[in-house]
């Protein structure tokens, strides 16, 4: 199996991972918890989840600096002793003076920059949370992870997207593992160590599980669903029109929303979140970057936000509504796609009960402060690449994010869903991609779905997702870009 093949046989094989054990976690889950648990109001950025008075649970700054440092260096002794990567031959000469080191921006593929180094960082974050640390400290310890495994840990330069995505992006998801990881203990330690594998080290040494809330699972569902995509490319100049057909397609989906959305009132970080996450299969399109490519489809991808802040106003009767700061973090990585964002900005959700029907929707606004898109051209092997160890298919991005959600139940049989998320990214300059160009992306991904459900367990499904680029380069042909997917599916709402 060649490099390109693994890679992305690996990312649909761990995404799996991740879709299938929430499902098998929370589907045994009982709905007798107490309320004796739920979410203090205090600040939440300096709240541990036990108070130090309570003596075991105290905080153990040692122990969660341990699990770090383990991290980084069973990663880096694997990578070097049983890997032989080249970037891990690491000795005290080349780590000595960290000060003269250049940090950059790197060219790592692209699940390896903004899943595994999110993940990696979520492990740093779930060890600090385990010795009870709170939100700002354990968010320290991440940073602190990603800047040992930058400096000490290999001989690439330190990576300035790396430092972002496992800093802050593994606080985003260790938070929201952490709490998952919570809920699953509640029906068996050995699932919340699957989820939370740092308490392999933390529990044998404070002697108890990690300490927090419990029952705070709003919704939990699992998709899975059949589909078939067309794409089509227009150039401004030099290009024929161009148009692919992906003819069949497998797909899991696992969605989630932790804390009830609307009428949320909390200083605690990421005490409400959602986190949508699927994987698919199918035939290729004929075109790629390889002939891996070209006769396998691939799809991974992420959609989540959560609050870092709350208030829930009381605008209107029979509504429910929450008004704050929300961080969003989505990922798209398909045969014919590539986009990362990070973003941070406001946010209102509100809903709205009706006699015989109930309206949800949501609004953010963003500011993308680190994300990505791939680069058309080198995805389709439009222009020739210059140096394979220095140019990927995709650019670095900073820009502005929308997100607008509408989900319209009509009696208890009837869903209508819609959700788009908007971004406007600009590609800068300085970048390793030596012959990506410079300048804007307009990207638009609007998903509309209806469902009828069966029972209250299992619903029918159909739905059309519509994903549009435009771009704006400096000197680079212009193109606009299309992929619509249809799908059928069965979701089964365990909660």
């Amino acid at each position: 199996m060649n490099g390109k093949k693994s890679q992305i046989v690996t990312s649909i094989v761990l995404c799996l991972v991740f879709l299938l054990s929430p499902s098998l976690i929370f589907s045994q889950q009982s709905d007798n918890i107490s309320e004796d648990v739920a979410f203090s109001l205090e600040p939440g950025w300096f709240h541990a989840p036990v108070k130090e008075s309570a003596g075991q649970t105290a905080k153990n700054y040692l122990i969660g600096s341990l699990g770090m440092v383990t991290v980084n260096v069973l990663m880096r002794d694997w990578n070097q002793f049983v890997g032989g990567a080249g970037w891990a031959q690491v000795t005290l000469k080349e780590v000595w003076k960290p000060w003269e080191r250049e940090v950059e921006f790197d060219t790592d593929w692209h699940w390896t920059n903004f899943i595994g180094h999110t993940y990696q960082g979520s492990l740093y974050y779930m060890s600090a949370r385990n010795a009870n640390l709170n939100v700002f400290t354990s968010l320290v310890m991440s940073s602190l992870g990603s800047a040992m495994w930058e400096y000490f840990c290999e001989l690439n330069e330190p990576s300035i997207n790396d430092l972002v995505y496992t800093g802050i992006g593994g606080f985003f998801m260790g938070e929201m593992l952490y709490r998952l990881a919570l809920e699953a203990n509640t029906v068996s330690p050995i699932l919340g160590t699957i989820i939370n594998p740092l308490r392999l080290i933390s529990d044998p040494l404070l002697n108890r599980p990690p300490v927090g809330p419990v029952g705070n699972l709003h919704e939990l569902s699992f998709k899975a669903g059949i589909g078939a995509a067309v794409t089509g490319t227009w150039f401004s100049r030099d290009f024929d029109f161009a148009q692919e057909v992906f003819p069949c397609s497998f797909g899991l989906e696992f969605y989630a929303v932790y804390g009830d959305p609307y009428g949320h009132d909390s200083n605690v970080p990421l005490s409400q979140f959602e986190w949508e996450m699927g994987a698919g299969i199918g035939a290729g399109s004929g075109f790629g970057e390889n002939d891996m490519e070209k006769k396998m489809m691939y799809d991974v991808h992420i959609f989540s936000n959560g609050l870092l802040f709350s208030r829930s106003p009381q605008w209107g009767t029979n509504t429910d509504t929450s008004v704050g700061i929300v961080f969003d973090y989505d990922y798209i990585r398909h045969s014919f796609v590539e986009l990362s964002s990070m973003a941070l900005g406001f946010g209102v959700k509100q809903r709205v009960n009706g006699h015989q029907h109930r309206l949800e929707w949501q609004f953010h606004l963003d500011g993308i402060f680190l994300g990505t898109s791939d680069f058309y051209y080198f995805r389709r092997n439009l222009l020739p690449v210059l140096d394979d160890d220095s140019v990927r298919d995709y650019g670095y991005t900073v820009g502005a994010e929308t997100v607008a959600k509408l989900r319209w139940f009509a009696g208890e049989r009837h869903i209508l869903n819609t959700d788009f998320h908007g971004y406007a990214m600009y590609k800068f300059p300085f970048q390793k991609q030596k012959n990506d160009d410079t300048g804007w992306e307009l990207i638009g991904v609007v998903d509309t779905s209806y469902e009828f459900a069966l029972t209250r367990q299992i619903l029918l499904g159909i739905s059309d997702e519509l994903y549009l680029k435009k771009t704006f380069y400096d000197t680079k042909p212009d193109l606009f870009s299309l992929l619509n997917t249809t799908s059928l599916y069965v979701r089964l709402q365990v909660r």
